[in-house]
Order: C-alpha cells, then sequence, then structure tokens
C-alpha cells in the first residue's frame, strides 16, 4: 500500500508536470499583473495626471507597489502626452517600442473589452501593434503579455496602464524537473521499502500476535498475557485493554462456575430431602406422618422461593419489572414489616428494635421496597451470629430524603469482601455452608430494586463486629 500510495504521488507530480505546468505557470504570471493594474489604477485615481504632477514623486508611489520580475508598467494622459514608467530596472522595457498610435490603438481596444484587456506577442519580435493579439501562442517559446487598462485621474482625465511581463519557455525546466523526479522517486521508493519494513514490523506483526491471542478469548482460554512492551502507544493500549479483558473474562468464568455449584447444592439439598423422606413415607409402614408430609411441603416451597427469587432477579436485572412508584405512609409501612418479621424471628430468640418516626411520606413500589427490607432483615439474621439483637433505624436526612438502615451486630464483612456483597451468589465465606440460610442472591435483588429506584444504598461493615445496611427514598411533601 505504501508502495501504490508513492506511485500515485509521483503520477500525480509527473501530470502535473508535463500537462499542467505551463498553463499554471502563465496564470500566474498574468494573475501578478492583474493584481498590480488595479493598485496601479488607485494610485492614479488618487492623483492628477497633468503637467503639475510631479513625475518623481508619482514614480515613487508607483513603485512602492509589488511587481512581478521582469515586468514594467507604464501610467499614460494620452491627451497631453505625459507618461510615467515604474517597476523595472531594464532599459530595453518592451513598452517603450510602442508608438503613440499603437497605445491609442491599444487604448481603444481595452475599451471595446469593458476597459481592460490582455494581449500576446512573441518575444523575439518587436512589439507593435501588428504582432499583438488576443490568443495565447501555445509553443514553448518566449512571450511578451502586454495588460492595458483605462481609467481616470482623479481630475477625471483619461489615463492608460500599461504592464508587461515575460513568459519564458518551461521546456529546459521541465527537462531538469524530470530527470530530478526520476531520481527523487528512486530515493522516495527506498525510504517506502524501508518505512514499509519497519511498519510492518512495529504495528502489524505485534497486531497480528494479538489478533492471533485474542482468538483463543473466543475460546474460552483466558490465560492470555498480551505484549504490553511495544513502543507503538496505540498497540501498547490495545494490549493493555486485551489484558484487563482477559482478567474480567476470567473472572467471569469463576463466578459462573462457583454459581452453577452454589446452585446445585441449594437444590440438591432440599431435593435430597424430598426424595430421602418420600421414599421412607413409602417403604415404612407408619411413616407416612403429617410431620414427615410438612418436612416435604416445607423442601418444596424452599426450592419453590429459590427459583422465584432466581426469575425476579432475572427480570429485575433486565427491566421487565415495572415500578409502580407512588406516595405512601413510610412510617407505617416499615412499622408493619417490622412488627411481622419480629414474630417470625422472635421464637429464635432473636430481638428486633425499631427506631421509626411518624409521619414520613416516601415515593416508592410498595411490594420491590417490601423486598428489599425482608431481604436485608433475612441478610441480618443469618449472619447475626451469636448476637440476637437486629436493628430498624428510620432517619430524616433532610427535607427530601429518608433513610433506612437494617444493623446487626454480627460477623460482619471483611473489607476486601465489601464491593463483591452485592453479586449474585457472591458468599463472603467462600464455603457453601448449609448453617447459613439463603441462596446468595437477596443482596443482589436489593441492589436491582433500589437501582430501578434510582436510590443511593451501602453497607458499612466492620469485621467480627457487625454491619450497617442502609439505602434512601425521596420524601414526598403532603
Amino acid at each position: 500500500m505504501m508502495a501504490v500510495f508513492c506511485a500515485v504521488l509521483f503520477g500525480a507530480v509527473f501530470l502535473y508536470q508535463n500537462v499542467f505546468m505551463k498553463d499554471v505557470y502563465r496564470s500566474g504570471k498574468i494573475r501578478g499583473i492583474t493584481e498590480t493594474s488595479h493598485s496601479l489604477a488607485e494610485v492614479a485615481e488618487s492623483t492628477t495626471l497633468d503637467a503639475s504632477v510631479n513625475i518623481e514623486e508619482f514614480r515613487q508611489r508607483m513603485e512602492a507597489d509589488s511587481f512581478e520580475s521582469d515586468s514594467c508598467a507604464l501610467i499614460l494622459n494620452l491627451d497631453l502626452g505625459l507618461g510615467v514608467e515604474s517597476g523595472t530596472n531594464r532599459r530595453d522595457c518592451p513598452l517603450r517600442e510602442l508608438t503613440p498610435f499603437s497605445v491609442k490603438v491599444l487604448h481603444d481596444e481595452a475599451d471595446k473589452d469593458g476597459g481592460e484587456t490582455i494581449l500576446y506577442a512573441n518575444g523575439e519580435d518587436k512589439l507593435d501593434i501588428a504582432n499583438l493579439s488576443k490568443e495565447y501562442d501555445n509553443r514553448d517559446t518566449m512571450q511578451c503579455v502586454v495588460l492595458v487598462k483605462n481609467t481616470a485621474d482623479a481630475s477625471g482625465n483619461d489615463v492608460t496602464i500599461l504592464l508587461s511581463t515575460i513568459l519564458r519557455p518551461v521546456g529546459i525546466m521541465e527537462n531538469v524537473m524530470s530527470s530530478q523526479l526520476w531520481i527523487l522517486f528512486a530515493i522516495v521508493l527506498v525510504m517506502t521499502v524501508v518505512l514499509s519494513y519497519a511498519l510492518n514490523k512495529i504495528i502489524a506483526n505485534p497486531i497480528a500476535k494479538i489478533n492471533a491471542q485474542a482468538n483463543h478469548l473466543a475460546a474460552g482460554n483466558y490465560a492470555q498475557d498480551f505484549d504490553e512492551t511495544n513502543g507503538y502507544s496505540e498497540v501498547t493500549e490495545l494490549a493493555g485493554t486485551l489484558n484487563h479483558a482477559a482478567e474480567e473474562l476470567s473472572k467471569a468464568d469463576k463466578v459462573r462456575n462457583e454459581l452453577i455449584a452454589n446452585v446445585s447444592h441449594d437444590l440438591r439439598t432440599p431435593l435430597t430431602m424430598i426424595e430421602g423422606y418420600a421414599e421412607v413415607m413409602r417403604d415404612l409402614p407408619g411413616e407416612n406422618t403429617p410431620e414427615n408430609a410438612q418436612t416435604i411441603l416445607d423442601e418444596t416451597k424452599r426450592l419453590d422461593e429459590m427459583v422465584q427469587s432466581l426469575l425476579d432477579l432475572s427480570k429485575l436485572q433486565g427491566g421487565m419489572v415495572p415500578m409502580d412508584i407512588k406516595a405512601h405512609d413510610y412510617s407505617a409501612f416499615v412499622h408493619e414489616i417490622a412488627d411481622h418479621y419480629g414474630h417470625m424471628i422472635e421464637k429464635d430468640g432473636f430481638i428486633l428494635k425499631t427506631e421509626i418516626p411518624e409521619g414520613i411520606t416516601a415515593e416508592y413500589d410498595e411490594k420491590r421496597i417490601e423486598q428489599v427490607l425482608y431481604n436485608l432483615l433475612h441478610n441480618a439474621v443469618n449472619y447475626s451470629a451469636d448476637s440476637r439483637e437486629i436493628e430498624i433505624r428510620v432517619s430524616l436526612t433532610d427535607s427530601k430524603t429518608v433513610k433506612t438502615e437494617i444493623i446487626d451486630h454480627g460477623t460482619g464483612v471483611k473489607e476486601e469482601d465489601l464491593p463483591h456483597i452485592w453479586d449474585r451468589y457472591y458468599r463472603v465465606d467462600k464455603e457453601h455452608k448449609r448453617a447459613v440460610k439463603g441462596f446468595g442472591i437477596g443482596l443482589s435483588i436489593v441492589r436491582s430494586v433500589l437501582e430501578n429506584h434510582k436510590a443511593k444504598y451501602g453497607v458499612f461493615s466492620e469485621y467480627g463486629k457487625g454491619s450497617n445496611f442502609w439505602f434512601e427514598l425521596p420524601v414526598k411533601d403532603m
């Protein structure tokens, strides 16, 4: 591709040199004397060109303008036969060869063309009206260009501005440039090959290697180490990004395996109990008792709760559960849940303390926040250890927000585990202990519900001393 680019570039230069250069050169020369004629017209129009004019001062004003090299100018008052020459140090300015009659003819020719015209003449011939033509000679010879512009001075006198410049043959220059162009082409081609090799080694080869390693990621092999020592910054950044992606994919794969193991364990336990009690009731006389049947029902209910929790979490995380957020009496709502849950756990020796101000109205989905409170209370009971005291605190943080805290004084959470406790099926004990009831997805459900409410939430925990889970809801002004 670099070689193709090089060839196209030199093809464009070659085309310019052999096809367009002559026209570009001529257009540039004509544009130069045209701009100069406009400047000289401004000089003439601001001065009276008659017998009283200071010729030297007028010439200095003309020469203050920029002239093309090898060009000259004449400003003439034809009625008085008065003229000022400027813009050349050459004694043979071709404009001097024009007779007064020729100048008058040129003046009239410019009038026919709207006050300005351009004429060409072969530079080897004497400059007179006989060899001046409006047609440009395409032959590569020296030519003289004459611009004629009519205007008026400050007193209204007719003034004619004559400008001339030389168009030189470009053939010799083309030949010189052609020989240099091929040399330059050879040099650039060699440099292109060297540069292409270097870029291939620095960029293309590392990217090809990274691509080959990335294919292993798709196959599930996450033990890839992408080289981040390449000096090219974009390749280094790509390698770093892929290393991070491989690390995260490895973590996700580990979590997936743990999830499968945990779900399998939790499903197997009640299924084993159901199977065992059912076989006992079938095979042993007198074991078909209400107690055994109730055990089967309890374990069946446990399985149903687990499946329902997984479905709820999946729907919440997929945004498929609409939030029915309305204003409710939050104080009465929390009181009701605390009373009901307190009765459920008091038989196990737990004490549920409450600190709930009256008259707080908040905006929330009643069913979903009930789910949040039950999951947080259930989590507090599971990890209360030897402590049997659970607290619910509700307080106004300001006029717009109510804060709810669920506090236990149990095992707490280690600092390194805190960022992960909201993850689905993450267990801080790392070992699947049957003593801790639950399915490991309660806090994931809490997070999903609160995020759907756009609520702030968090946890303060000290290992061995307990945890404080909290969330905030907007207060409704009544």
